[in-house]
């Protein structure tokens, strides 16, 4: 069975390393600890698995015994540490543009978040929402959502002022210091993570805008895109599959409409990353699967009919395909 997966820079793993030694902390009885080299493996890799980041990042918590070791290591973040993506925003030219451009290029950084601006009269909202299949750690998205407000805060010459905070973690034991970093009222266990900025910031014109250097970094951008855009693609299908599951299952027609696109021009793309609708249709429904089953509050005839099938007998029999048992025992077993 494949599965969906997603890789991020290797930067957000080698931040542990530097926050754990600045804090005291044996590396190499980190290395024991995590069962993992993560050295090593930012030396080999440019980009790591997300759900292994995230692993790193909850065992670094569980390891210093520090629960905002992630809000922590965001004193070591430098626009470098986004690569290209980095550097560009900081020639941007007001607030919007920085965060159209995060937005446009954010497989740079990771696929395992969904990037979005959503506006409104007074507001302009940036969001940042965990894909399908990635288990991210909420220290993680500590360090990673504090980031996107640290590059901001170096390309305005005035103290950026956010509206409100809302997170997909629980309340930290310790709120006061999630105010103090982020300087507004925060809402936690939020369907999405949300950076809410007025409207009034957005269009100041910055004064290290440099259109030239913008164009240059946009073309190796464009060019870095191409390579990753597979995957992309991959999970735009599967955004709407999952948004057409619930009752009966999408067609490949359907979806391939859906996206104003003809199904061989669909079948093509998907055929570019090894990857075809049905085989794409079924990882999704295994991985929602196995999340679904992990919600008790859910009876199984209502996971059956959110994973698109019509009747429990034939859900029955497609995840004893997927998981060689019962969607009863599965769940009574976890």
């Amino acid at each position: 069975m494949t599965k969906i997966t997603y890789s991020s820079l290797s930067s957000y793993a080698a931040v542990i390393l530097l926050v754990l030694a600045k804090h005291g902390y044996d590396i190499e009885k980190f290395k024991e600890f995590s069962g993992t080299d993560l050295e090593q493996l930012i030396k080999e890799n440019e980009r790591l698995e997300s759900n292994m980041i995230a692993k790193m990042w909850d065992k670094a918590a569980e390891f210093s015994k520090d629960p905002e070791i992630g809000l922590k290591a965001i004193e070591f973040f430098q626009p470098a540490a986004w690569k290209t993506l980095g550097f560009s925003l900081l020639c941007s030219k007001d607030i919007r543009d920085a965060l159209q451009r995060t937005v446009k290029y954010c497989s740079v950084l990771t696929d395992s978040l969904s990037f979005g601006i959503i506006e409104t009269e007074n507001n302009i909202t940036f969001t940042l929402t965990p894909a399908l299949g990635f288990n991210y750690s909420d220290v993680q998205l500590d360090y990673g959502l504090g980031c996107m407000v640290q590059i901001l805060r170096s390309i305005v010459p005035w103290e950026l002022e956010l509206t409100q905070m809302d997170m997909m973690r629980p309340k930290p034991k310790n709120p006061e210091a999630y105010i103090k970093y982020y300087g507004t009222k925060i809402n936690y266990n939020c369907d999405s993570n949300r950076y809410h900025i007025n409207s009034s910031q957005a269009d100041i014109a910055l004064p290290l805008h440099d259109q030239d250097a913008l164009n240059m970094l946009e073309r190796v951008l464009e060019s870095y895109m191409v390579k990753r855009g597979q995957s992309t693609f991959a999970r735009s299908v599967s955004e709407v599959i999952i948004k057409q599951l619930p009752g009966k299952a999408p067609t490949e027609r359907q979806v391939a409409e859906l996206m104003n696109l003809s199904k061989r021009n669909m079948q093509r793309k998907l055929k570019d990353v090894s990857l075809t609708f049905n085989t794409l249709l079924t990882d999704i429904r295994t991985q929602l699967a196995e999340e679904y089953l992990r919600d008790l509050s859910l009876s199984l005839t209502e996971v059956g009919y959110l994973l698109g099938f019509s009747d429990q007998s034939t859900f029955t029999r497609a995840f004893g395909g997927w998981f060689g048992k019962t969607p009863k025992r599965y769940r009574d077993e976890g």
